[in-house]
C-alpha cells in the first residue's frame, strides 16, 4: 500500500511551456528548481508524514504514517477501520510487509526492486541514478491543463509515463504498471494540492486509480528532519525468521546476490564517441533477462540497435535471444531459441523467415558482433574471483558460430576516472571473434558485477559506464621557442 503515496511523491518533475518539445533531461532538472532547488533538498535528511486514506465508494477509511530517512530507509503503517493494521518497510537490502489479514511477507524480484526505488530519499535530485533513459513524447491534457508527457525507464521495473504542467512546472499525473503480490497492475496517480515542506514543494493529495478501484491519500502533517524513533527501520522478528528459512545455501565464496538494475554505456574509438547503449537487467521467476538498445556511428554508416534481449536461467544457460538492428537501409531481425545443445535462429527476410541451426554449449555467453557491448555483463557475472588461473568459457555469436573465451581475474585495483577514483575488480580476457585472431580485452567491474570500464587496445576502443567519465588525454607541451642568435646588423 505504501507504493500509492511513495511512487507519487518520489519523483515529481516539471518545465516551463515552450513551443518545441523540450528535452526530458531539461524537464527533470527544471522540476528541481521550481520545487525548491538542490540546496533545499540536500538540507532534508529525514521525514515523517501523517495523513488519511480512503477507498472511494467502498466505505473504507484509515490513517497512514510514513517514515523516511537518507539514503534509502522507509517504513509505513496504515490503520484501516474494521480491517486492521498493515506495515511495509525497506532498508536497502530487504523489502517486506506485514498485515493482520495476510501475516508477514518478504518481497522479491520486481516488487523488491520497486520498493528499493521508491525508498530513495531526495529522489528528485537523484533522477539520473534512478532512470536509464528519459524521453519527451509530446503533450497531453490532464484535468484541463496542458502537460508535457515524458517516458522514463527505471534501472529496474516497468516504464513510467510522467505528465508535467506547462504552466506551473508541477507534476500532475503519472502512470505505470505496479508490481504487486497479485501480479502487474496498471495504475494512474493524480497529484495536487502542492505544499511547501522544509523549502520543498510536494503534493499533499494523491488520487490513484487501479484495477477498477480508486484511493485518495491526503497528507495532513509533514515534519522535516525529525528524530526517527530508534529501531524504526529494523526488520520485525517475523520477517527475520522468514529470511532465515529462505536463505539459499552458497555455492562458494563468489555466491553473490543478483539485484535487478541496468545502466548506460558510452563507447569511444580513438578517443571519439562512437556509440551509446542503454540496458536493463531483471531477475524474475528463475530467469535473468538483459534488455537494451543503442546507436552507433561507424564511419559513414549509422547503426540503430532497436532491441537486443538475452534470457538465461539462474545458471546462465541461455533460453532465448532477440536482436533487431538497422544499418543504413539494411534491417536485421532475428529470434533465437536454445534447447538440446542447439541454437535455432529465425531471421526475417523479404521471402519469409530463414532458419539456421548451430551447435551451442549449454552455458554459452550470447553475444552480437560488433555491437552491442553490454551483453558482456553476463560474462562479468560468471567469472570466479577465487582464482587467478585462466578460466575457459564459450561464447555464441548470434546467428554465426561458437567461439572460445578465456578470462583471468587480475585482482582489485584503484581506477582513476575524470570525476573520481574507485576500487574495481580487473579481469583480462581474450575472445577469438575472427578465427586465428584473438581479441584482447580488459574489463573492470564493480561489486554488483556490472562492467564499469572496458578496453580493447588493439582496436583503440574504450567503454565507460554512465557516471564514470574517461580521463582527458594528457596535454602536450608546445616546443620551446627558438634560441637561435639574432642576425648581425
Amino acid at each position: 500500500m505504501r507504493n500509492l503515496i511513495l511512487v507519487c511523491l518520489s519523483l515529481p518533475l516539471a518545465v516551463g511551456a515552450q513551443d518545441a518539445l523540450p528535452k526530458a533531461e531539461t524537464i527533470l532538472d527544471h522540476y528541481i528548481e521550481v520545487t525548491g532547488g538542490v540546496a533545499a533538498y540536500q538540507k532534508r535528511h529525514s521525514v515523517i508524514e501523517k495523513g488519511t486514506m480512503e477507498m472511494v465508494g467502498r466505505g473504507v477509511k484509515g490513517s497512514i504514517t510514513n517514515y523516511m530517512a537518507a539514503p534509502d530507509k522507509a517504513y509505513s503503517v496504515i490503520d484501516l477501520e474494521g480491517v486492521g493494521q498493515m506495515e511495509e518497510g525497506s532498508d536497502g537490502k530487504v523489502a517486506w510487509e506485514r498485515s493482520a489479514l495476510q501475516g508477514p511477507r518478504v518481497k522479491d524480484e520486481k516488487e523488491r526492486a520497486q520498493a528499493f526505488e521508491e525508498a530513495i530519499f531526495n529522489a528528485p535530485i537523484k533522477w539520473r541514478e534512478i532512470y536509464t533513459r528519459v524521453e519527451t513524447k509530446g503533450s497531453e491534457t490532464v484535468n484541463g491543463e496542458d502537460c508535457w508527457k515524458i517516458l522514463a525507464m527505471p534501472k529496474s521495473g516497468n516504464a513510467e509515463t510522467l505528465f508535467f504542467s506547462k504552466k506551473t512546472g508541477l507534476e500532475l499525473k503519472r502512470s505505470a504498471v505496479q508490481a504487486t503480490q497479485m501480479g502487474d497492475i496498471p495504475a494512474e496517480a493524480f497529484l495536487s494540492d502542492y505544499r511547501e515542506n522544509g523549502g520543498v514543494l510536494e503534493p499533499a493529495t494523491v488520487r490513484q486509480k487501479f484495477a477498477g478501484q480508486e484511493m485518495v491519500i491526503h497528507v495532513e502533517e509533514t515534519t522535516i528532519n525529525p528524530e526517527i524513533p530508534p529501531g524504526r527501520f529494523d526488520l520485525p522478528d517475523e520477517i527475520q525468521q522468514l529470511l532465515k528459512k529462505a536463505a539459499p545455501a552458497k555455492t562458494g565464496a563468489n555466491a553473490a546476490p543478483v539485484p535487478s538494475g541496468g545502466g548506460k554505456l558510452t563507447i569511444y574509438m580513438d578517443g571519439a564517441r562512437m556509440a551509446t547503449e542503454t540496458y536493463s537487467f531483471l531477475a524474475s521467476g528463475g530467469r535473468y533477462t538483459w534488455t537494451g538498445s543503442g546507436e552507433a556511428h561507424m564511419g559513414p554508416m549509422e547503426m540503430q540497435i532497436e532491441l537486443y534481449k538475452v534470457v538465461t536461467d539462474e545458471k546462465y544457460h541461455p533460453i532465448e535471444a532477440e536482436l533487431k538492428t538497422k544499418m543504413g537501409q539494411i534491417t536485421r531481425e532475428m529470434k533465437t531459441t536454445f534447447a538440446d545443445g542447439k541454437a535455432r535462429n529465425e531471421t526475417a527476410s523479404p521471402k519469409g523467415p530463414q532458419i539456421k541451426e548451430d551447435t551451442v554449449s549449454p552455458d554459452a555467453v550470447i553475444m552480437a558482433f560488433p555491437l552491442p557491448v553490454f551483453p558482456l555483463n553476463v560474462l562479468a557475472r560468471r567469472i570466479s574471483f577465487d582464482t587467478q588461473d585462466p578460466q575457459e568459457f564459450h561464447a555464441y555469436l548470434l546467428g554465426q558460430r561458437e567461439i572460445p573465451v578465456t578470462a583471468k581475474y587480475i585482482g582489485k585495483e584503484k581506477v582513476e576516472f575524470a570525476n573520481k577514483t574507485v576500487e574495481l575488480r580487473h579481469v583480462a580476457g581474450s575472445v577469438e571473434v575472427q578465427e586465428g585472431q584473438p581479441l584482447e580485452v580488459n574489463l573492470w567491474e564493480d561489486d554488483n558485477r556490472q562492467i564499469v570500464k572496458l578496453e580493447a587496445p588493439s582496436h583503440h576502443i574504450e567503454v565507460y559506464q554512465e557516471g564514470y567519465e574517461p580521463k582527458p588525454p594528457p596535454q602536450t607541451q608546445p616546443p620551446p621557442p627558438s634560441q637561435t642568435a639574432p642576425e648581425p646588423k
